[in-house]
């Protein structure tokens, strides 16, 4: 591939020019490729365009950029932009608090307002001064900004639609979750009687318990063999023990056809105990030809595979070509070296 465009890389220059310069450049290599591209693609080259044109307005930074910084300040930007491709509009969407503001629906449900969550809990930055994060009320510089923040958040997000649900969960794991001190002043909206009937049939169900802790006592025909394993098991899990001991459960192995290490490394003894059987000396063995060793090799292979059964023929294929080839480096190597 020939480009004919050129490329002068000064040691400075405006952003506006760097940009021109490295679209040119990338471009010229075939970006973003000849195919047409899908939707998430083309929203993905449109978002990196505008933010080639967001870049003009560093300049009243810095006049004049080096291609380095500059390479570096796209870097940047590009690793800090966040993105999200446009997707078919769906009946249901599920969306952080801060997403859903601003936007209005037909029905909303806000979830797991506990008292952790909402307001938040403060976290300053460590590396300013608190009072200049306060005064100048810095996210999440004071619980004040905190709770005056959610405060609005909430307004906004019960003013975007006109059937709204507020809820939190009542445990996380075994911790109890209080209510928000935002939502604390709504009223509970009253249960309707057919879930106040749901519920009483609920808890006046019969539910049968039965305890079956105690195992069944020894019999005269039981053999129970493990010695001072079996006070040890019993001390660490009784139901264990009692598995392993009276019920004789062991680890299930799992079933796959694939030859483990062990039969390999059996068909590679049983091969070669074949061949040197067969071939005894290292005179015979420098006397063979690559195809008359070829026909010994073959027929040591037929005879490990015939011990060691496989029953899947298409790991077997495999493994006897595997086979094949090491025993060809190691009588190649018994070549050289005439070491019996």
């Amino acid at each position: 591939m020939i480009f004919n465009t050129t490329f002068v890389f000064h040691d400075a220059e405006i952003l506006s020019n760097w940009c021109q310069q490295w679209l040119a450049y990338v471009q010229a290599l075939g970006w973003p490729g000849e195919r047409n591209l899908n939707s998430t693609e083309y929203q993905v080259v449109k978002r990196f365009m505008t933010l080639l044109i967001e870049m003009e307005d560093f300049s009243t930074i810095q006049y004049s950029w080096s291609w380095s910084e500059f390479v570096n300040l796209l870097k940047t930007l590009c690793q800090r932009t966040m993105f999200q491709a446009e997707k078919e509009k769906t009946s249901i969407q599920l969306l952080g608090l801060l997403e859903a503001s601003g936007m209005s629906f037909d029905y909303l449900w806000l979830m797991g307002l506990d008292d952790k969550t909402l307001p938040s809990t403060p976290s300053p930055n460590p590396f300013l001064p608190y009072y200049f994060q306060k005064k100048y009320q810095f996210p999440q510089a004071s619980a004040e900004r905190e709770y005056i923040f959610s405060q609005e958040l909430l307004k906004q997000l019960m003013a975007s639609s006109q059937h709204v649900v507020l809820s939190h969960a009542r445990y996380d794991a075994d911790k109890e979750c209080r209510p928000s001190s935002l939502i604390t002043p709504i009223p509970l909206e009253k249960i309707s009687q057919e879930e106040k009937l749901v519920e009483k049939n609920i808890e006046q169900s019969y539910l049968e318990r039965f305890s079956d802790i105690q195992a069944p006592m020894v019999g005269n025909h039981e053999s129970i063999r493990g010695g001072v394993s079996i006070v040890q098991q019993q001390a660490l899990c009784p139901f264990k023990s009692f598995a392993y001991f009276r019920l004789h459960a062991n680890t299930v192995s799992i079933p796959i056809d694939v030859p483990n290490a062990l039969t390999r490394g059996k068909a590679v003894h049983h091969a070669l105990d074949f061949f040197w059987k067969k071939v005894k000396t290292s005179q015979q063995l420098h006397h063979f030809s690559t195809i008359e060793l070829d026909s010994q090799i073959e027929e040591a292979v037929l005879f490990a595979y015939k011990i060691c059964h496989i029953d899947n023929a298409f790991f077997a294929s495999i493994e006897k070509i595997r086979l094949k080839k090491l025993l060809r480096e190691w009588l190649a190597l018994r070549k050289k070296t005439r070491v019996f």
